[in-house]
């Protein structure tokens, strides 16, 4: 195995320092409680891609917890520390063009993510809402951040809240999944019989019950 590339990280807090982990290491509950399938039955368990999704990359913690309560003014948050702020919020009239996700409160408010990061010069992190955790009563706006570059400390990060939700995102809630990427050139060309053989990708995956995709094309990858 050839050298690995670092992440390089510190968090702002002392008392919290490991706020990027692995995303592996923090695997749903709803996922793991997934009841096993009986016979040829199928659950989304099957389905690696899904799995890769949740899995890739690294997760940035909250180090602390939050509370959500609604006022008649709008959504309010408040955390135990004082003398820290971990969110702020931002004025509608800088995002008013930005769609507002379907179910979520069209106020915004934004993560000072508590840490500083750098990945290595030649790849770009992807930091997103972590991936098909639906469950999360919030969602992030995505960024590209290109390596070679640290991360300011306590950088904004945008997120919407599900409209009604009232109640605590405990410390230790996933807030944001960073997913490095390879610096390379792409052309995107239309190439007769990628249908053709989409349709045999198909077929060939019928003939077993399951695992074929994984046992054909997937290759593990490894974030430590």
């Amino acid at each position: 195995m050839g050298k690995k590339n670092i992440i390089k990280f510190e968090s702002l807090h002392e008392g919290y320092p490991e706020v990027i982990v692995p995303a592996r290491t923090m695997v749903p509950d709803w996922y793991k409680n997934q009841k096993p399938d009986k016979g040829i039955d199928k659950s989304f368990k099957k389905c690696v891609p899904f799995l890769e999704a949740i899995t890739s990359g690294y997760l940035i913690k909250m180090p602390m917890d939050l509370y959500v309560e609604q006022r008649p003014e709008g959504p309010y948050i408040s955390w135990p520390q004082e003398g820290i702020q971990p969110i702020g919020f931002r004025l509608n009239e800088s995002i008013d063009n930005i769609p507002a996700p379907i179910g979520y409160n069209k106020d915004s408010f934004y993560w000072k993510l508590p840490v500083s990061f750098q990945i290595p010069i030649g790849h770009s992190a992807l930091v997103t809402q972590p991936l098909n955790r639906f469950d999360l009563p919030f969602f992030c706006f995505s960024v590209v951040i290109d390596g070679g570059y640290t991360l300011v400390p306590e950088a904004n990060m945008s997120f919407y809240l599900k409209e009604g939700f009232e109640g605590f995102i405990p410390q230790g809630t996933p807030i944001a999944q960073i997913i490095p990427i390879k610096n390379e050139s792409w052309n995107a060309k239309n190439v007769k019989g990628m249908v053709e053989e989409g349709k045999k990708s198909k077929l060939r995956s019928t003939l077993v019950y399951s695992g074929w995709y994984k046992n054909t094309w997937w290759t593990k990858k490894d974030y430590t």
